[in-house]
């Protein structure tokens, strides 16, 4: 029987000891450097902060034509967006009753995000151990044991990477969602409210989703897309998004005086098309009853409101019947045998 044995390969066999320490020292040097550029990136945040603060007490953004200090700070390149703006501005003046965590800050040696969650909790006579945690501990754990100290929840953070049209709709449901608060409310509360809205209002309809909060899209006769207002301006939407969005919109003549105002479909028709199909995907083997859609088949051109050629569709069937899938099939005029003499839907307000 031959047996052979393999050497290790070079980067396996153990270094001299003046390359170990060699390469120690390099490595010493270089997070050195690291360490004071994150210094200096974050000595320079806190001078933003301060500055920012004092510019919005100034009243800078509107001398200079914005109406928030944050647009001014975005528009200039100053920050990422207008809540980093606004939370650098609170910051700053929160640490005004915290002397040692503002030399700490400004000096670069904690973080802004770090001072930011300290400065919820410390107080004169426990400042001094919260600046010990915030310089020994990683964001995640200064927040654990934050939200310990208070009796909160620990937190759970959740990034979201979203397009334009995505970060507007987003940004309409926290406003709408803040405009009828009866008190301020974070971005984080606001989030809350829209998500916790619509799960309560699709359970208490037994899976179906009610009507949209009032939106408000503009459209140009040119054939320009439709816009929605977003903070930063107008965002085109896609051609599938205005579809969706406008399915059951009303629409404002702005040409001529007030505007009349029409319904893209009549509630009458809406109401006995959605009755008559019990709420219910007409898609055999579907049976969804959320997002749901009064669907003409094979299109408005062609049937105009005629409920007879019109039916309910829910978003996903809908979106393979506009990519001509061959196997889904489309009844629009599924209606059950009567029983009786007279059959009534019931619906129950919101």
């Amino acid at each position: 029987m031959k047996t052979t044995s393999r050497r290790g390969s070079a980067s396996s066999q153990p270094l001299p000891k003046a390359d170990l320490e060699a390469r120690l020292d390099e490595a010493r040097r270089i997070d050195a450097q690291l360490d004071l550029v994150a210094r200096r990136e974050r000595r320079a945040t806190a001078e933003l902060a301060y500055l920012l603060s004092h510019a919005e007490r100034l009243e800078v953004h509107r001398s200079l034509g914005h109406a928030r200090i944050g647009q001014y700070a975005v528009a200039r390149g100053f920050v990422s967006s207008d809540r980093k703006a606004r939370e650098l501005i609170a910051l700053a003046r929160e640490l005004e009753r915290l002397p040692r965590l503002r030399v700490a800050f400004r000096e670069g040696e904690v973080a802004w995000t770090k001072a930011r969650t300290v400065a919820r909790v410390a107080t004169a006579e426990t400042e001094a151990d919260w600046l010990e945690r915030a310089q020994t501990r990683t964001s995640r754990q200064l927040e654990v044991l934050v939200a310990e100290a208070k009796g909160e929840p620990a937190p759970v953070r959740r990034t979201l990477k979203q397009t334009k049209e995505q970060a507007v709709w987003l940004e309409e449901a926290l406003r709408l969602a803040r405009q009828n608060s009866d008190r301020p409310l974070t971005e984080e509360e606001a989030l809350e409210v829209v998500c916790r809205g619509y799960a309560e209002d699709v359970a208490r309809r037994g899976g179906r989703a009610g009507p949209a909060y009032r939106i408000v899209l503009h459209k140009c006769e040119c054939g320009a897309p439709a816009t929605l207002q977003g903070r930063d301006g107008p965002v085109p939407l896609s051609p599938a998004a205005e579809a969706a969005a406008t399915r059951a919109a009303e629409v404002h003549d702005l040409r001529t005086g007030t505007g009349k105002v029409t319904k893209a479909i009549p509630e009458r028709v809406r109401r006995l098309v959605y009755d008559r199909d019990r709420g219910v995907c007409a898609v055999p083997g579907c049976g969804r009853q959320g997002s749901l859609h009064v669907h003409h088949e094979p299109g408005r051109a062609v049937t105009g409101h005629d409920p007879d050629r019109m039916t309910l569709l829910c978003d996903l069937c809908r979106a393979r019947h506009k990519s001509h899938y061959a196997d889904l099939r489309v009844m629009p005029t599924r209606r059950a045998e009567p029983r009786c003499l007279e059959q009534v839907a019931v619906t129950r307000a919101a």
